[in-house]
């Protein structure tokens, strides 16, 4: 914690970085990835999200970049998977890694979208 401007700021130092925005990107979308509840389309969001950055960015997202990060993302993801060994570890290791081979691919495609 640091105080800042009069208030309490909080970073998380172990990922503050100054770097390319397709990093924090990529970080949100595979974490909305592998949820795994079904309390909502998950997938869907993750789309809905890149397509509206995208139009704010006004093209400035560098996309290689953004699958790239979004790979390593879903890589960390199934580590930590099995790093934790918690119940049903292997079958949330199985799917980020089969959505990291995929990268943005995995994301669904609507009519009109920019996927």
């Amino acid at each position: 914690m640091q105080w800042w401007n009069g208030r309490i700021a909080l970073f998380d130092y172990d990922s503050f970085t100054i770097d390319s925005p397709a990093r924090d990107v990529a970080g949100f979308v595979g974490g909305l990835l592998c949820l795994d509840d079904d309390s909502a389309d998950w997938a869907q969001l993750a789309a809905t999200f890149v397509t509206r950055y995208r139009a704010h960015c006004g093209g400035r997202l560098a996309e290689a970049e953004l699958e790239w990060h979004l790979q390593l993302a879903l890589l960390r993801e199934a580590h930590r998977c099995f790093e934790r060994h918690r119940a049903g570890w292997q079958e949330r290791a199985l799917r980020a890694l089969i959505i990291a081979r995929s990268g943005l691919a995995s994301l669904p495609h609507r009519a009109g979208s920019f996927l």
